[in-house]
């Protein structure tokens, strides 16, 4: 939940007021509803699960003090189903890297480029594969192991990504906004409970989170 919270602060500090946003795949709605809370703006959250978009559903419906409205619907980011030029942002949590293959995940970027007007801008809040081999830099001084990704992420190669956006973007900038929460919640707190497992509530997690980023 503290990398939940922090995602979405982090995009409320760029979503300007009375946009029309994509959520791509906004799973059980969460996050676009916690910042419909917080800014007038006309939110899309597609899921290619039907599962997840029928719980966005029924969390919408039991959502007060929306300032902004909101609509959930299935929908596949290798084929958007909407017109071009239609949203004035896009962004995406944790969902490309759910993609097999590079080429693939070149293609929903395409499709996020395809669907933002001229002007638009996509936030996107992936992972890498230099930020995780960062990570596991700093285990290895703990003497902790290091972590692998899950089998069904793809981590993004930095220099690709942003050899591939250049030629649709016409600014890019990366921010790290989650860097000192990872350290405390995958280094520190792992380094401190050893030899117990570290916990996903831990009050060093939302420390991390609280602390300013370095």
């Amino acid at each position: 939940i503290n990398m939940v919270q922090l995602e979405i602060e982090t995009l409320l500090k760029h979503l300007p007021e009375n946009k029309k946003v994509l959520d791509i795949g906004c799973g059980a709605g969460y996050p676009a509803i916690e910042i419909a809370k917080k800014k007038h703006l006309g939110i899309t959250g597609i899921d290619f699960s039907e599962e997840m978009i029928n719980s966005a559903k029924k969390r919408l419906q039991g959502a007060n003090g929306l300032k902004g409205s909101i609509a959930f619907q299935s929908g596949d980011a290798l084929q958007l189903p909407f017109h071009d030029n239609t949203f004035d942002l896009v962004y995406t949590i944790r969902c490309i890297i759910n993609m097999a293959e590079w080429n693939l995940q070149k293609k929903a970027i395409t499709e996020i480029h395809r669907v933002l007007k001229p002007a638009g801008k996509f936030y996107m809040m992936e992972c890498s594969t230099q930020g995780l081999a960062n990570l596991n830099r700093v285990r290895r001084e703990f003497g902790i192991k290091p972590i692998t990704a899950v089998w069904h992420n793809r981590f993004f190669d930095e220099d690709s990504l942003h050899s591939f956006c250049k030629d649709l973007f016409s600014k890019i900038k990366t921010e790290n906004f989650s860097s000192t929460f990872i350290l405390f919640s995958r280094g520190i707190q792992p380094f401190l409970v050893a030899p117990a497992e570290p916990t996903y509530d831990s009050p060093i997690n939302k420390l991390g989170r609280e602390f300013p980023n370095i």
